[in-house]
Formats: C-alpha cells, structure tokens, sequence
C-alpha cells in the first residue's frame, strides 16, 4: 500500500484519498510494532511522523470526505503512545514512560497533553539522577523538561491545573 501510494502520490501529490491510505498504512505499521523490539522507538517515530504528514495532507487535499477520519487516526495514534506512557509511568518505569510519552507528541504534535506528560516522566528521572548525584544527567534532564513545558505554554491549554503546574 505504501509503496503504491508512493507511485500515486508521485503522479499526483495533491490526492488526498492517496494521501488518507497512506496514512493509515503507516498508522497500520506502528500499531504492528512489538514494543519490546530493539529499535522499536526509531521505527514508531518514522511511522508515526509519515502517518501524521500524510494525514494532514489527507485534511488539507479532501477535507470533506478525509478531514474527520483523519483527526480520529491522529488522535488514535497520539492516545496509544500516551496510554502505553501511563501503564509505565503507573509501574515506575519513567524510561519507558517518557520513551512513550515523547512518541504520542509525533502522533499529535498539537496535543499539549503528550508534552506535559513527557515532561513529568523525565522530571522524575532527573530528580534521580540528582539524588544520585549526577549533576551533568540532572542538568541535561532538566533543559529537557524545560523544552516541554514551553511547548505547554506555547500550545496553550484552557486546563488551568495543567497551566499552574507549567
């Protein structure tokens, strides 16, 4: 289907019912990946970055017949990250958690929630590393949930427990 699409979308980059399947093709691929697979984070964030262009391309090219089913897809793809994000989080694995977290930003790059989630589950991890006295890991931890939490504020939310945390 990819590479159809591909040949497709060559002739014409402007078909957006191209575009959509294209999409849920590789929407299709990450939903496939095994999450205990070496690579497996490298491989959803290719996946889940082509289903969100081509599903974006799908809104813009065939709002009418792909716009809603598109923002379904993005939000599927954006809600099984996070989910994955809070199982780990809930179990104490903030490596896992914040590898899932980052990845439901690709799958919806609009979602503040994905951001202050990942920001948290990394906080926790810096607050460990300063614990063990690892200054130059709390350090550059620290920068990272910075990043995060200005893109909270620069997306804006109308959540006023999240804007008070930020």
């Amino acid at each position: 289907a990819i590479e159809q699409g591909a040949t497709e979308l060559a002739k014409n980059p402007q078909d957006g019912d191209t575009h959509y399947f294209v999409g849920a093709a590789y929407f299709g691929k990450d939903n496939a990946l095994d999450t205990e697979a070496p690579g497996y984070a490298d491989s959803s964030e290719v996946y889940l970055t082509k289903a969100y262009d081509h599903f974006t391309a799908a809104k813009t090219y065939s709002e009418a017949s792909w716009g809603l089913d598109s923002d379904n897809n993005i939000v599927a793809m954006w809600a099984r990250h996070y989910n994955n994000g809070v199982i780990a989080d809930k179990k104490g694995d903030f490596t896992t958690a914040a590898t899932e977290y980052r990845l439901s930003t690709i799958g919806d790059p609009e979602n503040f929630k994905g951001y202050y989630a990942h920001g948290s589950a990394v906080w926790k991890m810096a607050a460990e590393a300063k614990k063990n006295g690892d200054d130059a890991e709390f350090e550059e931890l620290s920068s990272v949930v910075l990043n995060d939490l200005n893109k909270v504020i620069e997306l804006g939310t109308d959540d006023q427990e999240t804007t008070i945390a930020v």
